[in-house]
């Protein structure tokens, strides 16, 4: 028989014989050396039953990190750690408290043993057989022992592997940072500390944690959401639904509503939803409506989890590019220096998510129009008229990038799939590049830019370019760029020397002595630095596949709602009769 079948029965029985046992003693006639010698000789049985595997089964739970069990154990003396004397110590307390509130930090107390260990903990004041004690302790002290090590390779890594999105079970991806050592050398002020060290080190993942914090203490994790019949069918159902939702998620009271009309908790709402507050009730805002509290934290768990994938960053000088919150981050030090809203790719023409390096900066270019564009929709205008070649200031150019004898241009013949010529655009204030891009070479042929449509940037969801980025304020951007690459004398370049160097009307390329990184990302849950967390929709539907992974993990059953105070019973009744009482809302 193997040592895991061994195992897993022995510690059944174990398990199963918490409160009984075939030694009797109680721990009155004991002395303290003797109870910890059985402690200490309960744990020696399990280790001797087999841990030279990572994956052994405990009754029922797989113990994934058993090598990595068999070394603390040693380390520690061959002692329990987690419990003495019938008792558990003052950092066990605290470990549990962590994990029975494992969802803040986007994972599941199921993962650890919780349950199982809470109802040991309960085993150990039902029995006064000190060996039946002592084997409760034993069993418990190992399945909290691997919780630990395991929780530090989720909040280090993650639940999933990025590659094949499977589950991390095991502490492979720590193998380097000796858990055993770091848990040995713990102690009731340092265990949770030490623990935690093992979370990636982001400023966005810091302020995700406290929004995280702040929307399950405010909310209720149930499944209830609202169906919302399109308003330009029925308005008045629409908006009787409406009600109902914000009532529930608590955007409505009787005080709020003698200060805001509904309509701007409506908006409100669209807001926390990443969305245009305009009270336009859109398939977008349908959508979040339709989208419950679970569904919600599960998203947010899974951006908890894309923060995990990365590597950690220097504390250099980088870019990142959010496309759901269409949003760039200039980051130092673990510090955001600079925000600039972004436009992204249209949900047809997405803009990729990778790494890269910004190599240099081009003032007014031209644009080099991708062949996909100019054959495609380039081609549309010239059937129709020729001369929109002159009005966009476009230049026709053959293979050679010579300009082409229009004359001998046969314009009605030209389609998307027959289009011999090359497109390109001069530079100006009305080049579809706008007066400066940022260049980071990459397969994508995609790079960050100006451009003339700024009408775009005062929307929320802002997905409507070709794939590339759009910046605000790039000129601004450029200067601090620049700036920063070069030991300049103070002032002794900005925006106005920027700007003479434009006013020149020719291409001029300034290479960057420093690369700077940035990456396109795609993270659908954000939150500000005072927690406000805002839940993007997911334009590209980029998350789908990854939530049905995901969700399964998190099995969190409907919180009960507590018990309402007299008056806050009474307000939800005014408040849902005085919304009952208006027959209908026009907006």
């Amino acid at each position: 028989m193997s040592s895991r079948l061994l195992l897993g029965l022995y510690i059944g029985l174990l398990l199963f014989s918490c409160n009984s046992g075939e030694k009797m003693a109680s721990k009155k006639d004991l002395s303290k050396d003797e109870r910890i010698a059985i402690e200490t000789e309960e744990l020696g049985a399990l280790l001797e039953a087999g841990f030279e595997q990572d994956s052994v089964k405990l009754s029922g739970f797989w113990i994934t990190t058993g090598t990595e069990l068999g070394k603390f154990y040693t380390q520690n003396n061959g002692k329990l750690f987690w419990f003495e004397d019938g008792k558990p110590k003052e950092h066990t307390k605290s470990f549990l408290k962590f994990l029975g509130k494992s969802e803040y930090y986007g994972l599941d107390s199921n993962f650890y043993h919780y349950n199982q260990v809470k109802k040991g903990l309960d085993s150990l004041g039902k029995t006064k057989n000190f060996y039946a004690v002592a084997k409760c302790e034993a069993v418990n002290d190992v399945l909290l022992t691997n919780a630990w090590m395991l929780a530090a390779v989720h909040l280090n890594k993650g639940l999933l592997d990025p590659e094949n999105l499977r589950v991390i079970w095991k502490r492979d991806s720590l193998e380097n940072k000796n858990l055993a050592g770091v848990l040995a050398k713990s102690n009731d002020t340092s265990i949770l500390t030490k623990l935690l060290a093992y979370q990636p080190n982001f400023i966005e993942y810091r302020m995700l944690k406290l929004g995280m914090k702040n929307f399950l203490d405010s909310n209720i994790l149930d499944t209830v959401s609202f169906k919302l019949v399109d308003p330009k069918k029925d308005s008045s159902a629409c908006w009787n639904e409406i009600n109902k939702a914000l009532i529930h998620w608590k955007y409505i009271t009787i005080d709020t509503l003698q200060r805001d009309s509904i309509v701007k908790l409506a908006k409100k709402f669209q807001a926390d939803n990443g969305l245009d507050p305009d009270a336009i009730i859109g398939p977008l805002s349908r959508k979040a409506f339709a989208t419950s509290n679970v569904q919600r934290f599960h998203a947010a768990a899974l951006a908890f989890e894309k923060w995990r994938w990365k590597k950690p960053r220097d504390g250099k000088l980088e870019f990142h590019v959010n496309i759901p919150a269409y949003e760039l981050h200039a980051l130092r030090n673990d510090s955001i220096i600079r925000r600039h809203r972004v436009v992204t790719g249209a949900p047809d023409t997405r803009s990729p998510t990778f790494t890269a390096k910004i190599k240099y900066i081009t003032l007014f270019p031209y644009w080099h129009v991708p062949h996909s564009i100019a054959s495609k929709e380039i081609s549309v205008f010239l059937r129709r008229d020729s001369s929109y070649l002159r009005k966009g200031g476009y230049t026709l150019l053959n293979r050679e990038n010579e300009p082409i004898d229009l004359s001998t241009v046969k314009w009605k013949s030209l389609n998307e799939n027959y289009f011999p010529y090359k497109v390109r655009q001069t530079g100006g204030y009305g080049n579809s590049l706008g007066l400066v891009v940022f260049q980071f070479p990459n397969k994508h042929d995609v790079y960050l830019h100006d451009t003339p449509s700024k009408r775009f940037f005062n929307k929320s969801v802002r997905c409507f370019s070709h794939g590339c980025i759009r910046l605000q304020n790039p000129l601004d951007m450029a200067t601090f760029v620049i700036s920063q690459d070069k030991k300049w004398k103070k002032d002794e370049f900005n925006k106005d020397t920027l700007m003479a160097w434009i006013g020149k009307h020719y291409e001029q390329r300034y290479n960057l002595k420093k690369y700077i990184p940035i990456e396109i990302d795609y993270i659908t849950v954000t939150a500000d630095s005072i927690g406000n967390m805002t839940f993007h929709p997911d334009v590209y539907d980029k998350d789908v596949e990854l939530l049905k992974v995901m969700n399964p993990l998190l099995h969190y059953k409907p919180k009960k709602k507590p018990e309402k105070k007299k008056e806050e019973a009474e307000e939800k009744i005014k408040a849902t009769a005085y919304l009952n009482s208006r027959k209908k809302i026009v907006v």
